[in-house]
């Protein structure tokens, strides 16, 4: 389960980053259907990677002890 969630945790992160990127590598033409949108997802993606991460260093550092 560790493994599951760190590894969804870097796919999530990657692909927030990649919408930031595409915005950015094209000046503000989105991939959805509205801007909002895709920095609304770009946004919910880095955070939710990010949380698996933490928890997953958390729970690694709980368990050593």
């Amino acid at each position: 389960m560790n493994m599951v969630r760190l590894v969804l945790g870097w796919i999530m992160v990657a692909l927030g980053v990649y919408l930031l990127g595409h915005l950015a590598w094209t000046r503000g033409t989105p991939q959805t259907t509205s801007l909002w949108i895709d920095l609304g997802f770009a946004a919910l993606f880095i955070l939710r990677g990010w949380m698996n991460l933490r928890g997953r260093r958390r729970y690694t550092s709980v368990s050593r002890q």
